[in-house]
């Protein structure tokens, strides 16, 4: 009987980072369970965790200290 047989390929799993194929030997998960090359996912998580350290400055924060020079806020005492 002659057929066509598939093999499963070593690279069936692409990163959901990076979309580049990833050997199954040398995978790695995220936290939703989709594989991962490591340095991807190491990469991602220092940018995000550095984006999270930046602090937040409100859309009008020119406005509001061009408004407190003008009261005398910024004034020394």
């Amino acid at each position: 009987m002659t057929g066509n047989i598939q093999h499963p390929s070593r690279h069936s799993v692409v990163c959901s980072i990076c979309s580049v194929p990833l050997p199954l030997e040398t995978s790695k998960t995220d936290e939703e369970g989709n594989g991962v090359h490591e340095e991807c996912y190491v990469r991602k998580t220092v940018s995000v965790s550095r984006r999270a350290n930046v602090p937040q400055v409100p859309g009008n924060w020119f406005t509001q200290v061009v408004v407190r020079l003008r009261a005398g806020a910024g004034r020394p005492r």
